[in-house]
């Protein structure tokens, strides 16, 4: 998880950008990053950290989408 935020603090300036992003504290998210002694993150923050990277995806190509609903590309 560590290197999905460090990739978002990349992408946004810093944590607290990430953190305002995330709607969660800085402290928060700060703590996952830096605390060595945290071994786990809370399943919804983690899910939300994981949607916050997967929305910079670019858009969805038709092979995507042909991968999701087989069939569809070539009608």
């Amino acid at each position: 998880m560590k290197p999905l935020i460090f990739w978002l603090r990349e992408r946004h300036g810093s944590i607290r950008a990430v953190a305002e992003l995330l709607g969660m504290p800085e402290a928060t998210l700060r703590g996952y990053v830096y605390n060595r002694k945290r071994k786990n993150i809370p399943p919804q923050s983690a899910e939300a950290i994981v949607r916050l990277t997967l929305a910079h995806r670019p858009p969805r190509s038709r092979l995507d989408t042909w991968e999701v609903t087989p069939g569809t590309l070539w009608s």
